[in-house]
């Protein structure tokens, strides 16, 4: 593997969920850049518990670990990143009409490495009216999509899918309903 010279490598500290998109927002504390040889050293971090995070260009970002530093706290990472590529789809019924406005979820993302690769923030997407969906920024390798949309539930929900990947099929189905009555014996209804 070859060095990634300029990576940016941050560390941020959790302010909470944003109540809009519940979303945790991160605030930058520290961070630089990767000399030529993909090396960097950040000193006088104040103490505290990190989401540490290393982004470059054509690179999928990598949400490295979590971490607590003190005021003598030495960590050290050796990270992998992958060129960013994307996913596309569609979502659609058994029968293949597409559906709108479904929300796919990328989740347990397996790196080029065999290792997983965990994004620094959740990968949602909303379905338009011909049913497509599109995610940028992946990392080459394998995923589970998840599908969510009221009244309907995914199918495949185990199955892995190759990252990059250009028109994906994603089934969902009508979910059913049950309507029951409870009587007692003899048939008269529980008072």
């Amino acid at each position: 593997s070859k060095p990634v010279p300029h990576t940016l490598i941050a560390v941020e500290k959790n302010k909470g969920q944003d109540p809009k998109t519940n979303q945790y927002v991160y605030e930058t504390v520290a961070s630089g850049q990767t000399d030529a040889d993909g090396h960097l050293e950040l000193k006088s971090l104040p103490p505290g518990s990190y989401q540490i995070v290393a982004s470059a260009e054509g690179m999928a970002s990598k949400m490295i670990g979590y971490a607590d530093f003190g005021k003598d706290t030495l960590q050290t990472y050796d990270v992998y990143l992958s060129p960013a590529v994307a996913l596309t789809g569609r979502v659609t019924d058994p029968s293949g009409k597409p559906i709108a406005g479904a929300n796919v979820r990328v989740g347990s993302i397996v790196g080029p490495d065999g290792l997983g690769y965990a994004l620094p923030d959740q990968r949602l997407s909303k379905t338009d009216e011909q049913g497509k969906f599109k995610f940028e920024g992946l990392p080459a390798g394998r995923c589970q999509l998840f599908t969510s949309l009221h009244g309907y539930h995914g199918l495949d929900v185990f199955k892995t899918y190759t990252i990059p990947a250009t028109d994906l099929t994603l089934k969902m189905s009508s979910a059913g309903a049950l309507k029951a009555s409870v009587t007692q014996a003899g048939g008269w209804p529980l008072a």
